[in-house]
Formats: C-alpha cells, structure tokens, sequence
C-alpha cells in the first residue's frame, strides 16, 4: 500500500520563492525614486540653470515615463556609466533604456551624477 504524499511542502516553498521575488523587487529604482535622488533637496539637489527644482522634477518624470512606454533595445551609442560632456545630448529612447539609466542613478554617488555620469541629468 502506498501512503500519498501531501503537496503541502512544495506549495509553501513556492509560495516562499514567489515571496522573495516579489520583495527583491521593492528595490528596484523607478522613475519617481530616481528623479527624486536627482534633484530633491534632501538627496543629491542638482540643480540647472534657469529651472526650479520642480521642473526639473517634472521633465525627469516625463522624460522617464515616456521611455518606459516604448519598448526597445539598448542602442550602442547610450552608455550612462560613462562621463558624457556637457554640450552632447542624451535621451532615454527606450523601457531598456530607462532600466538601465535608473540604475546608473541608483548605483551613483551624487559628485559623480553632477559631473555628467549617468546622463541624461536634466
């Protein structure tokens, strides 16, 4: 005679894994987190001139948001981990972009964002 087995181990461990994915998710940046590290004054305060900090705020969130809405590759040229001087233009072109440059923010000492790393900084 066989005993069955109860399903009940293996149901909590899935429920256990799905768990932790789920909490190793809160951490990931997203566009009101990172806009916020940019440019509140309790964060890294970067400033740009002639714009308050609510433009500022305003123009990261929308920039963000709209590149999250369009899904595409990373293109070659879009490298936020590296220095990007002043006078070239950067945008987010992409959801996979937009990923990437939230982390480059997240992962970023504010001297280092200010001085054009992770671009693009409104």
């Amino acid at each position: 005679m066989r005993i069955a087995q109860s399903p009940r181990p293996f149901s909590l461990g899935l429920a256990a894994l799905a768990f932790a994915l789920g909490a190793a998710g809160c951490d990931n940046p997203d566009c009101q987190s990172t806009c916020n590290k940019l440019y509140a004054e309790s964060e890294c305060d970067l400033r740009s001139a002639g714009q308050t900090r609510e433009d500022l705020l305003r123009t990261c969130s929308q920039e963000c948001e709209s590149a999250l809405d369009k899904s595409g590759e990373i293109r070659p040229t879009f490298k936020p981990d590296e220095d990007t001087p002043n006078d070239e233009s950067v945008s987010l072109e992409s959801d996979k972009e937009a990923a990437l440059w939230m982390d480059c923010i997240a992962e970023t000492d504010c001297a280092l964002l200010d001085e054009g790393y992770c671009a693009p900084v409104w």
